[in-house]
């Protein structure tokens, strides 16, 4: 191998001009006025005569040189490929060489103290708190400055050290060389999260291997969630959960940190324009002492999974609900469990929010359960509704901060179900209802289902506040999730703590399908973006259950998490992945492996077919 070295010169090249155009004014004394004034006076004499008899104009024709085209071959221009490998070594002994250069140049460190100087005193960039290292970290870096061999010498390391510190472009720095470490270590992974194929070279395909039994998969943590998690132990088990598979079903990663360690993740959603960014909320259900509780919001990306991106923490309360803005996806609502609801710009890094509504200004008194941005149609822009244990739906506008109009007080209605056939009382309180989920019909905007604590779900119109259009009564427990199928407006899911989740047409008021497969509360329930037949849900005791309406007998697939109680389900968009929120504060990527769960190319994906493929099978399973 032999060394070439290469030397560029960098010159300047000659001044040309595209354009002169000289002055029109001239100075009266100057040596060219007697020429110029006898110019313009022929000029207006040209002017007066042509304004007289004595001119006329003529026509002539010329004629136009005859052109002709010609064409040349020349050969194309030699090109020379050129690369070159460097080392770890070469690098260094490189820095160490622009080092001593600085060395020998007093004024450049100079002006790098005194750049430094002025930061300290105070400049637009001023980073008061410089990175913490350990002793062997600086000892490493007193080593790269060439110690304190010579006189000053250690001086100089520790300012230029000092320099790159607060630095404002080391922290994007820091960013960039993560992302490029873990995507290096989980690159399989994010792979397969974007359904692209790899090789399989496990020896998958060994015909005398057994085969196993993909019916059933658990995953129990070596660590209980009592215990503290060290990271070494944290690793260890996020690389037990990647050699997780379930025939349909693989764990990929999860979002966790030490940060977020034992919090619970209470609510989830992806960003509008950037699909890759998903908004995870941690927050404790039921604690009485707001003083010593901490909500958390944490937006977490594909590029790096072991850290955040962003994280807004809320002081005395938790947070129960949030969503992104259609129309600014950098618009994040959150929802408090103390009732309070706050507006955050993901792009900016500080903790307060842009804005938070006030108890003067129609505040909630209850844990806000779900918030949503709902489109109201073409060129009207978007708005805010949130449900809350109040018995209030409210609507939020951000024009003037956040003022509220309320769309609708729930009302208690008997349930036959949970053995009330009529109320008792006259009391304020026994006649009003809690308040779980809300969504908006996604043909008919005005038209959408609210589900309460008292197990019954109701049909409402925004153009109705005193009334509901219909009572859908089919639940003995609270309905914990109400969603709309996104291919057919008729049809939508509710999940419940009486174990079961149920289909419903709108127009019929008993369900047209139920389905359960353990004794456990669901908390969520999910449609699939890709297939309309097949939708998720999430239970108390950790397991996730994916049915397909072509056997709603059973799951189609199912993985069970021990030891935790999965509280959300969310479906990406882009690809055949789910994430699920857990009571261990992980939100566990999950790839659903088959061609059942891709969206069929050509005519079969269309909103049209899949809405027919539903509607076939509901028919087919209800006759």
């Amino acid at each position: 191998y032999q060394r070439r070295v290469h030397g560029i010169a960098l010159s300047e090249t000659p001044t040309f001009f595209l354009l002169e155009k000289p002055d029109e004014q001239i100075a009266i004394d100057s040596e060219e006025a007697p020429t110029v004034e006898k110019r313009n006076a022929s000029y207006r004499k040209l002017i007066q005569e042509r304004e007289s008899t004595k001119y006329a104009e003529r026509g002539a024709q010329t004629f136009n040189n005859p052109s002709k085209n010609k064409e040349s071959q020349i050969n194309r221009p030699e090109s020379n490929k050129q690369s070159v490998g460097v080392s770890s070594w070469e690098i260094y002994d490189t820095m160490r060489r622009l080092e001593e250069e600085d060395e020998e140049d007093p004024d450049n460190l100079d002006n790098v103290d005194k750049s430094h100087k002025e930061e300290e005193s105070g400049g637009i960039d001023q980073v008061t708190n410089p990175i913490e290292m350990d002793d062997e970290t600086m000892a490493l870096l007193d080593a790269m400055g060439g110690g304190e061999e010579e006189d000053g010498g250690g001086e100089k390391s520790k300012t230029r050290r000092n320099t790159w510190m607060v630095s404002p472009a080391l922290p994007h720095t820091l960013m960039i060389v993560e992302r490029m470490i873990v995507q290096n270590i989980w690159q399989t992974e994010q792979f397969l999260y974007r359904n692209v194929l790899l090789s399989n070279n496990n020896g998958d395909d060994d015909p005398n291997k057994e085969p196993t039994d993909h019916n059933t998969r658990s995953f129990s943590p070596n660590v209980s969630n009592n215990e503290t998690k060290s990271p070494t132990m944290m690793e260890e088990e996020l690389n037990m959960n990647e050699d997780i598979e379930d025939g349909s079903m693989k764990v990929l990663w999860r979002y966790t940190c030490d940060m977020v360690m034992d919090k619970n993740v209470s609510c989830m959603a992806w960003n509008r324009n950037n699909v890759d960014i998903l908004a995870v909320g941690y927050g404790e259900h039921g604690i009485n002492n707001s003083a010593t509780q901490q909500g958390m919001v944490a937006c977490w990306s594909i590029k790096n999974p072991v850290s955040p991106e962003r994280v807004f923490k809320i002081d005395h309360a938790g947070v129960s609900s949030l969503d992104f803005s259609h129309a600014h996806p950098s618009l994040l609502a959150v929802g408090h469990t103390d009732g309070a609801l706050a507006l955050y710009d993901v792009r900016k890094r500080g903790q307060a929010p842009i804005l938070r509504s006030t108890v003067s200004g129609g505040q909630h008194t209850g844990t806000i359960w779900q918030v949503k941005w709902v489109l109201k149609g073409k060129d009207r822009g978007e708005t805010l509704v949130s449900i809350s244990a109040d018995g209030r739906v409210t609507d939020w506008s951000i024009k003037k901060g956040l003022e509220c109009t309320n769309l609708l007080r729930l009302k208690r209605v008997p349930n036959k179900l949970q053995g009330v056939t009529q109320l008792k009382g006259d009391a304020l309180l026994s006649r009003q209802s809690g308040g779980m989920c809300v969504d908006f019909n996604p043909s008919e905007r005005i038209i959408y289902v609210v589900g309460t604590e008292d197990g019954t779900i109701h049909k409402c119109s925004t153009s109705y506040n005193e009334q509901y259009l219909d009572t859908y009564a089919g639940h003995a427990g609270p309905v914990y999730r109400c969603r709309w199928s996104p291919f057919c407006s008729d049809i939508f899911l509710t999940c419940s703590a009486d174990w079961t989740a149920k289909m419903w047409h709108q127009s019929k008021m008993d369900p047209v399908l139920s389905f359960q497969s353990l004794p456990d509360a669901l908390h969520d329930v999910c449609w699939s973006p890709s297939i309309s037949t097949i939708f998720g849900t999430v239970s108390s005791t950790g397991r996730i259950d994916i049915w397909d309406l072509t056997n709603p007998i059973e799951p189609k697939t199912w993985l069970e998490l021990e030891g935790k109680s999965l509280n959300c389900l969310s479906f990406a968009e882009s690809s055949p992945v789910l994430v699920v929120g857990d009571s261990s504060g992980s939100a566990t990527v999950i790839k659903l492996e088959g061609a059942d769960f891709e969206k069929p190319a050509g005519e079969g994906g269309t909103n049209e077919a899949q809405e027919e493929r539903l509607l076939k099978y509901i028919r087919k399973n209800t006759q």
